[in-house]
């Protein structure tokens, strides 16, 4: 970065000159390209801009006119600022010199103490070859920082965090519609760096592919090829920005927009960004609720002063055992169940938490109507879900209303108890909450209990031990049986076969476990291990 005249006024061999600045006081942050030394009272037409014109005046016209029109001349070829040698050609600068500086806003400096040029010209020409050899080291380091980001396939907040770095300055990444993916605070409080986001960055128009906005501080640059511009990265510099932090920006977006290529059929940044959000809220991991506030807002969901509702969608069937197919899986189930979230009129957060399920955050204005709501999004959902190539089917479990981020974590946990428990038989309702998983739901919480489990040995483990084919007819006769009350006539059209031979089936069941099929408690008994049994299956399965 060039000096400004300001600067150069800083340097002993200048100081040692008396400088006083006489006129253009508010133009001294411009900068000087170099220092040029001449008595010539034409030199204008042999300038190229940018100087700091050093001369003691011998050979200026003392005219009021000759001075206006030397000044003039020096505007016109860009001149950073004008120094006054005194003792030679002038004993005290002229009025006339001063007016028409100040009229034209350039720097007049009165040196009062004789001082030699050539010191004046070596120190400045050695700052500014110094002030270009770390900005040629700067934009070294850059571009060899993100040549190896690019090798290392670094994600998105890992380049983001370099580039706050290097640019000294918080770092944004926001889709078109101007809500933030990723970001980087620099160790500013993100509450300051996100603070009513939309707005702001709606009202920075971008001119070309980089832009400053030197009113409110911004340097953007967009995201993505000139055909499929997705996004744009933001840089929170202040009022004046580096040559190198336009370098480090465009470097940044250049490798985000090609990790973004490598990971097309990987989870989105939207998903990221989301998953991101809504694991910090879970687990607390965050510095401040205005922080989380902020975040929250940035990505377009409102939540303070809400209900917040959790919500946990299990999908099945979920059957690929290979990595990469079931990532897929899951993307394209949260881009179908993120899709019917927006289209629904409340603010939604969606996120895959593990490998068959997914979170979501509800927020409502406290008196909206909270089941009104989760009918309408629970049955977008299923209709998106349906909608995929093959259909899948969810229990979408729900916990109740909060109002505080530290009760969404307990809510989460509540909700995903639900859905697990309630897979198998729930499937009349558009979504479920705690009273509706009966006896499923307490067994599911105990299920890992010693008792519970020797419960399910002692009950039906002779039934557990036959060959495994047999076992499972077994199985599936019982569970039947008593799933429909203990009808024999509606267990067998379920099960699409005859009533004999389900009566044989029933029959040696009552053998193999020494009970009476006839007997309610028996029966009861018999029902809550096979859910049990049921429960701890499905649970050491995933």
């Amino acid at each position: 970065m060039l000096p400004t005249v300001a600067e150069l006024l800083e340097l002993p061999e200048i100081r040692r000159g008396n400088p006083v600045v006489l006129a253009g006081g508010c133009s001294l942050d411009r900068p000087v390209r170099w220092v040029h030394v001449s008595e010539l009272a034409d030199i204008g037409d042999m300038l190229t801009g940018g100087e700091a014109l050093l001369t003691t005046g011998v050979v200026l016209p003392h005219s009021t006119a000759g001075l206006t029109q030397y000044v003039n001349s020096l505007v016109d070829a860009g001149v950073a600022a004008l120094f006054l040698g005194l003792g030679r050609g002038f004993e005290h600068c002229p009025q006339s010199l001063i007016k028409a500086a100040e009229s034209a806003s350039l720097p007049l400096i009165e040196l009062r103490s004789t001082i030699r040029f050539i010191t004046v010209t070596e120190a400045v020409h050695s700052l500014i070859v110094n002030r270009q050899m770390v900005e040629l080291r700067r934009t070294q380091r850059t571009h060899e920082v993100f040549t190896n980001l690019g090798l290392e396939g670094a994600s998105v907040p890992t380049i983001l965090k370099e580039a706050a770095t290097l640019a000294q300055s918080p770092v944004i990444l926001e889709n078109l519609s101007h809500l933030v993916l990723a970001h980087d605070s620099n160790g500013r409080f993100d509450e300051d760096v996100l603070h009513d986001w939309e707005a702001r960055s709606r009202s920075c128009r971008d001119t070309g592919r980089t832009t400053s906005h030197p009113d409110v501080g911004w340097l953007t640059t967009t995201v993505g090829a000139r055909v499929e511009v997705w996004g744009r990265l933001v840089a929170q510099v202040g009022q004046s920005h580096m040559p190198h932090q336009v370098v480090v920006l465009e470097r940044a977006a250049a490798a985000i927009a090609i990790r973004r290529l490598i990971e097309r059929d990987q989870e989105t940044l939207e998903q990221q960004a989301r998953r991101s959000l809504l694991h910090d809220i879970i687990n607390r991991s965050y510095s401040s609720r205005e922080d989380l506030f902020a975040r929250a807002s940035a990505f377009g969901l409102h939540l303070h002063h809400r209900q917040l509702v959790p919500i946990v969608v299990r999908v099945w069937p979920v059957t690929e055992a290979d990595g990469m197919r079931r990532q897929r899986l899951m993307r394209d189930v949260a881009a179908a169940v993120d899709a019917a979230a927006e289209s629904r009129p409340e603010g939604v957060l969606v996120a895959v938490i593990a490998a068959d399920t997914l979170g979501m955050l509800m927020s409502l204005l406290p008196r909206s109507p909270r089941e009104q709501a989760l009918v309408g999004l629970s049955s977008a959902v299923r209709k998106g879900l349906a909608g995929l190539d093959p259909p899948r089917e969810a229990v979408i479990g729900v916990a109740g209303s909060v109002v505080e981020l530290s009760e969404v974590g307990r809510g989460m946990h509540e909700a995903r108890e639900v859905a697990e428990a309630g897979r198998e038989g729930m499937r009349g309702r558009s979504y479920h909450e705690l009273p509706d998983v009966h006896v499923r739901g307490l067994l599911y919480l105990l299920r890992s209990d010693p008792r519970v489990q020797a419960f399910v040995e002692r009950e039906i483990g002779p039934l557990l031990a036959v060959e495994a084919e047999r076992r499972r007819d077994l199985l599936q006769a019982l569970r039947q049986y008593l799933g429909v009350g203990r009808n024999k006539s509606l267990a067998a059209d379920a099960l699409h076969m005859s009533r004999p031979a389900l009566y044989h089936r029933l029959r040696s069941i009552e053998k193999l476990l020494n009970v009476d099929l006839d007997d309610v408690e028996a029966c009861l008994t018999l029902h809550v291990a096979i859910i049990a049994f049921d429960v701890q299956q499905r649970d050491e399965r995933g």
